[in-house]
């Protein structure tokens, strides 16, 4: 079965076609191109393609699809030309989570969770010039060089690591307790 938006079968634009073994395409104002598409054989529906690898595929250059509850709020999940991924909050006009093509990722507002694990699999997760969780700028933040241990750089060096044993080395400065201005010497309790 083939539509066309004219009463003759043999001319007009295709606009939709039903083939014999169920698959049915939707065709752009040309008739030249499928924009929906759904595979009959696999149970699968493409948008801007025409073989669809997962239940729901969609494909552009630049993806965003809109999610709607019935209190008005909106959400928009959307792949871009920059190889970004985005979670947006449309009704306040934010962005809520931005992971980027080299896999860093920026959340907006509070992140919360029982277990938030960063690089879990590896050993060293992250170094002093590049820490793995960032804190303003890209080389000031916490990472890992071991099992059981924890390091925090500022300006690409290390300034302090703490070690499942509870110690604590500051390889380079002093230790201020209570004072707020430099100390003049390796530990100093004001």
């Amino acid at each position: 079965l083939v539509v066309r938006n004219h009463f003759n079968s043999a001319q007009g634009t295709k606009k939709l076609s039903v083939a014999d073994n169920g698959d049915i395409s939707f065709y752009d104002s040309s008739g030249s191109s499928q924009n929906l598409f759904w595979d009959s054989s696999t149970s699968r529906l493409g948008l801007g393609s025409t073989s669809p690898t997962a239940n729901l595929e969609i494909q552009g250059t630049s993806v965003e699809v809109d999610l709607d509850n019935s209190s008005g709020k909106r959400y928009r999940i959307s792949s871009n030309t920059d190889s970004t991924f985005k979670i947006e909050d449309k009704s306040s006009s934010a962005t809520r989570l931005t992971i980027n093509a080299d896999g860093s990722s920026v959340f907006s507002g509070a992140v919360s969770a029982t277990t938030l694990n960063v690089g879990a699999t590896a050993q060293t997760v992250g170094s002093a010039s590049s820490p793995a969780f960032t804190l303003g700028d890209t080389d000031t933040g916490f990472y890992r060089d071991g099992y059981n241990r924890v390091q925090i750089s500022a300006a690409g060096q290390e300034v302090a690591k703490f070690d499942s044993s509870g110690n604590v080395n500051i390889p380079n400065g002093g230790l201020m307790v209570g004072a707020t201005t430099a100390p003049d010497s390796i530990v100093h309790i004001q």
